[in-house]
């Protein structure tokens, strides 16, 4: 609470410190309404984070748990790659049914595993290297029920 308290403060002193400086007309009256906002959020924060109102929205992305939130990040990762390797191949007759990322140390992107339903396999490796900016050896295509 006493966070809060020292936010609040601050805050409020900051935003009428922004209020001298701020110019006239209609962008001054914008400013305000936005600085007004965010001293009501900053006031209703503690509300919002009352606990035991019941089960949290999104368990998997509670601070206690980073491996949960990691694993979840990297499968919508590999979703929104899917649906994008699929746009990629479209003109090919063929759909990414699955795509796994692997991440070096650093976070950069290493290689890539697709699993390819439909024709066009043969290039299918060029062109998802070439469209996500690695070396065609970093890349494995196989066909959906080869694996």
């Amino acid at each position: 609470m006493n966070g809060w308290i020292q936010r609040l403060l601050g805050l409020t002193i900051v935003a009428g410190a922004l209020e001298f400086l701020l110019p006239l007309g209609e962008l001054r009256r914008f400013s305000r309404m936005i600085l007004g906002m965010v001293l009501v959020f900053t006031m209703a924060s503690p509300l919002l984070s009352l606990r035991g109102l019941g089960p949290p929205a999104l368990p998997s992305l509670s601070r206690n748990q980073p491996q949960k939130q990691e694993d979840l990040v990297r499968r919508i990762f590999e979703l929104r790659l899917a649906g994008e390797l699929t746009e990629l191949l479209e003109g090919r007759d063929a759909s990414c049914r699955e795509a796994k990322a692997h991440w070096n140390s650093q976070g950069q992107l290493e290689r890539v595993e697709a699993t390819i339903a439909g024709g066009g396999l043969e290039d299918a490796g060029e062109l998802i290297a070439k469209h996500l900016g690695l070396d065609r050896a970093r890349v494995s295509v196989v066909e959906e029920g080869t694996e």
